[in-house]
């Protein structure tokens, strides 16, 4: 998808915004490379209960080499 959206589409930056407890998103994100830029604290709430975000970015110029990198992991 991240090499779609560079590619094909020409966004920059890709950006993903994520639950920061869900360590399986946290990792798909940051395997290829992505940059966390922010956490957000207790800025969302779901079901009553109040919780983080992380925000991760990669610049379109960034994401070739990324995706060597995922390729070969």
């Amino acid at each position: 998808m991240m090499n779609l959206g560079c590619t094909d589409f020409g966004f920059h930056p890709d950006i993903a915004r994520l639950d920061a407890a869900d360590k399986g998103s946290v990792g798909v994100v940051e395997q290829p490379g992505l940059r966390r830029e922010a956490h957000l604290i207790q800025n969302d709430r779901f079901n009553d209960v109040w919780g983080d975000e992380y925000v991760y970015v990669a610049l379109a110029s960034e994401w070739p080499g990324m995706f060597g990198r995922m390729v070969r992991a």
